[in-house]
């Protein structure tokens, strides 16, 4: 998410503020935060008021992002798992956006978690409307879906669906991996052989000479494109009932390398709510 994506909240010729970039993490909450918003604004419709004043704030404090995510839930979080940035907006009086970016084994993944409460979260029809937009605009990323799987776990003695994604987003660099038979390395270019070897020369040998052909690449063989760089990840996404009666968004993200689905299990459980 580009430091650009929010500037529907920012009046014209206004620099941005500074905030911390968190990834397709941090993507999830902006869109929460903004349909959120928009919805405020189509329910409160004549009144005249900035955008602007409705603007997110990130705080680069780990004590508050802890602070945030006690404030909606009771969770028991790995040691791999630390607090990192604390999200926060006010909606007039008619309610609050608090959430916790939680980083997983130094950039090994994400842990999302973002509350909406006050006057309108009540309101089951705006949450189901917010609801729906989010789950929309999360489905049209750029996210490759491989398989999906929706789990039932009971949370403040109510079910709540997990939705549990296996895809591929594009590589943000990094190390070599395999990815449908394809050599893939942060920006270069290698091109494979029949045996999935990248052709290379041999140890010892002396590089051309000026004028000596040079052999053409193997018929077949296909350059991999910065663009066509896939990682594998594991998502996993949830809207649950918080503290206060607030409402809860939920959304993990975990690299396929980090992924361990014991302990994701173990994770969800230890969440409590007052029932």
């Amino acid at each position: 998410m580009s430091t650009g994506d929010d500037d529907l909240f920012r009046p014209e010729g206004e620099q941005p503020r500074e905030k911390q970039s968190s990834g397709c993490g941090l993507r999830f909450v902006l869109i929460m935060l903004a349909v959120a918003g928009g919805m405020t604004m189509l329910c409160c419709c004549g009144i005249g008021v900035s955008l602007y004043s409705m603007a997110p704030s990130f705080e680069n404090n780990p004590a508050t992002a802890k602070a945030n995510l006690d404030e909606l839930i009771d969770i028991e979080l790995p040691e791999t798992y630390k607090p990192e940035t604390a999200i926060s907006m006010d909606i007039f009086s008619f309610a609050k956006v608090r959430g916790s970016f939680i980083e997983i084994d130094e950039n090994g993944g994400a842990l999302i978690v973002a509350g909406l409460s006050g006057q309108l979260a009540q309101n089951q029809d705006f949450f189901d409307k917010v609801s729906e937009e989010i789950k929309k605009e999360a489905n049209d990323s750029e996210m490759e879906i491989l398989s999906t799987e929706v789990r039932e776990f009971e949370i403040g003695g109510k079910p709540v669906e997990f939705t549990f994604l296996h895809g591929r987003v594009k590589g943000e660099g990094g190390n070599a991996e395999v990815v449908d038979n394809e050599i893939v390395v942060e920006d270069e270019i290698v091109v494979e052989n029949e045996n999935n070897d990248a052709i290379a020369p041999e140890e010892g040998t002396a590089p051309a000479e000026e004028g000596t052909d040079i052999a053409e690449p193997v018929e077949g063989s296909e350059e991999v494109k910065p663009d066509d760089i896939r990682r594998e990840v594991r998502q996993v996404r949830a809207i649950l009932s918080g503290k206060g009666g607030s409402k809860v968004f939920f959304l993990l993200i975990v690299d396929e390398s980090k992924w361990n689905e014991e302990e994701v299990i173990q994770l969800i459980e230890s969440i409590q709510v007052p029932e």
